[in-house]
């Protein structure tokens, strides 16, 4: 539950957490039509600064990931197999 809506109960009138809580959806829902997905976190407990100090974790992640994509190894000292183009590839170990 967000902290707003856990405050609900006790500090507030049951129309302000109806109205606190269709802020907050409006807030962070998502939704892509082009991927057909939609996501809604509204209701989950992080605060309203918490997705602006995850966003440099988020891009190092995405950063990562496009290297990946691009055939990055990721775990030369375990020999890990990846994907590549389809077909499947053993890292050398160098």
């Amino acid at each position: 539950m967000s902290p707003g809506l856990a405050r609900c109960g006790v500090r507030f009138t049951a129309r302000r957490c109806v109205q606190f809580a269709w802020e907050r959806f409006q807030q962070f829902y998502l939704a892509n039509g082009d991927l057909g997905v939609s996501l809604d976190v509204s209701r989950m407990g992080f605060g309203n600064g918490w997705l602006a100090a995850m966003e440099p974790a988020a891009q190092k992640a995405f950063a990562a990931m496009n290297g990946l994509e691009k055939g990055a190894i990721a775990n030369p000292d375990e020999k890990r197999m990846r994907a590549v183009e389809g077909r499947v590839e053993m890292d050398e170990v160098r």
